[in-house]
C-alpha cells in the first residue's frame, strides 16, 4: 500500500512540474517586411483576385501593439493583441475607409472586413527574407 501512495505522489509531482513548464509562448509583435497574398474576396473581383499580393510592414507600437501599414498606404493602423490575435481598425490611407482588421498571431492568416462596402478579404502572409 506504502508503494503505491509513493508511486502515486511522485506521479502528481512529475505532472504538477510538467504542466508548470508547459506554459503557453508569449506572442510579441511581428516586426518586420510581409508578403500578403490574397485568398479570398468577398464580393469577388473588383481587383481583388486570389494570387494578388502587397507588401506589408509590421512594427512594434508598445505593449501587445502592432503597427500595420500595407504597401501604398493602402492600409494603416495599430492592431492590439487579444489572446493570439491581433486586433483593430485600419484607415485606407487612399479612401479615408475605416475596416477591420485581424491577424493570426500563429498562422499570420490576416483579415480585413469592410462594412461600409461592404468587402471581407482575406490574405496569408509570410515573412520577406
Amino acid at each position: 500500500m506504502k508503494s503505491i501512495v509513493r508511486g502515486l505522489a511522485a506521479g502528481t509531482v512529475l505532472a504538477g512540474a510538467t504542466v508548470g513548464l508547459a506554459a503557453p509562448a508569449s506572442a510579441g509583435p511581428l516586426d518586420g517586411m510581409y508578403t500578403a497574398t490574397l485568398t479570398q474576396a468577398t464580393p469577388a473581383g473588383q481587383g481583388a483576385d486570389p494570387g494578388k499580393t502587397m507588401s506589408v510592414i509590421l512594427s512594434d507600437c508598445g505593449p501587445d501593439c502592432t503597427k500595420f501599414l500595407s504597401s501604398a498606404n493602402a492600409f494603416v493602423g495599430d492592431l492590439r493583441l487579444q489572446g493570439n490575435i491581433f486586433a483593430g481598425n485600419v484607415t485606407s490611407g487612399k479612401s479615408g475607409m475605416v475596416c477591420n482588421a485581424t491577424l493570426d498571431n500563429g498562422s499570420l492568416y490576416l483579415v480585413i472586413d469592410c462594412p461600409s462596402m461592404p468587402a471581407n478579404v482575406q490574405y496569408q502572409l509570410a515573412r520577406k527574407p
